[in-house]
């Protein structure tokens, strides 16, 4: 879901929500046919109190102690209950060979972001074997939490030589120097000194990074085993142009903590990154036969904003980051053969503390 929209409200606190999930479904009663029926999706979840959409307050409070303020083991269970599913012959058919069956439930009912102790329940009503039109069955998944990932566009900057500059002099930000304008930087970039920066696929001399910033924009897809295993890369989320500087929130929903990959097919003027594969962890924060995951799913801060005040920094917060951004040299590759930036937070402007929209989240 986009974590830049926040429609639900609880208590006066605004969540990001979800409203669509999908499952694979099977049908495991041994000998026992579907002849009809019905299905629904619950879920199950504990409403964090005061929770703050930047994950701000994050993680809840949790305590074995009395009065505590706040405390996740106080809370009780919400529920979230998905329209009907009427299962048509063909569907009927495949879950009778025992076949998984994906489904998408919507939730008008949605499901809030700011949620612990999450799990799925798929409910089939009808018949099943002998029992005719009155058979239940109950199948449940534990899922992870909802993860908050944030995609930055950071060619607001560029990294040289392991420090970070802007590529011309910026009113705003006089303190840093702008490469194009300083001679001893200029010359790190402008590999043949003809006054002629970024010259990326230069005819007449080695080709010179891409300093300046510039949009981008993002096809983003999830899949559970990485790309080069042969999977088909199907995307979930468009995003629109993101500007330099200026990051995006995705929370997903996902069903084990590993082995989850994200694709990003990337429209950048920068060579080799049309296609970025990352790992795509799913965040834990339950507690599980009566003892809470400890710690859970530890958060992650990368570069600041500036307060209303225009003075205090404030650092924006997510489980999982990629950030996007030119640099020379670059520090090497990740596990998945990207290149890989130096980029001291320190020497950052101040970036938007709010995300950008995103064009579009659906699942294929």
């Amino acid at each position: 879901t986009d974590g830049s929209d926040t429609p639900y409200i609880d208590n006066g606190n605004l969540h990001q929500q979800f409203t669509n999930i999908k499952a694979k479904v099977s049908n495991t009663t041994p000998g026992e046919d579907i002849q009809n029926g019905i299905m629904r999706a619950v879920v199950k979840y504990k409403i964090i109190p005061n929770y703050m959409y930047d994950l701000s307050n994050y993680p809840p409070v949790v305590s074995t102690q009395d009065n505590v303020p706040n405390n996740m083991r106080d809370v009780e269970y919400s529920y979230s209950v998905s329209d009907e599913i009427t299962l048509s012959q063909a569907e009927i058919d495949s879950l009778n060979l025992s076949e998984a069956v994906e489904f998408s439930f919507n939730f008008t009912q949605p499901i809030p972001a700011g949620i612990t102790n999450l799990s799925l329940q798929i409910v089939f009503k009808g018949t099943l074997g002998n029992e005719t039109d009155i058979a239940i069955a109950v199948g449940m998944k534990d899922l992870m939490e909802p993860t908050h990932q944030v995609i930055w566009n950071s060619t607001d900057m560029f990294s040289l030589y392991s420090h970070l500059y802007t590529s011309e002099d910026d009113p705003d930000t006089p303190e840093l120097d702008g490469i194009k304008n300083t001679p001893s930087l200029a010359s790190m970039v402008d590999f043949d000194n003809d006054g002629i920066f970024n010259e990326i696929e230069n005819p007449d001399g080695p080709n010179e990074p891409y300093i300046d910033p510039h949009n981008m924009s993002f096809n983003i897809g999830y899949m559970s085993e990485p790309p080069s295993s042969g999977a088909t890369f199907y995307p979930s989320v468009y995003t629109p142009t993101l500007e330099p500087g200026r990051h995006i929130r995705l929370i997903a929903l996902m069903d084990k903590p590993q082995d989850n990959y994200m694709v990003l097919a990337v429209d950048s003027v920068f060579p080799d990154t049309s296609y970025v594969t990352l790992s795509s962890p799913g965040a834990i924060n339950h507690e599980d036969d009566g003892v809470w995951q400890v710690p859970p799913t530890p958060l992650t801060s990368f570069r600041y904003g500036l307060d209303v005040d225009g003075i205090t920094n404030i650092s924006i917060i997510q489980h999982y980051y990629v950030a996007f951004l030119g640099c020379y040299p670059a520090e090497g590759t990740d596990a998945y053969g990207n290149p890989v930036c130096n980029y001291p937070e320190s020497e950052a402007k101040p970036a938007e503390l709010s995300p950008s929209p995103i064009d579009t989240v659906y699942f294929p």
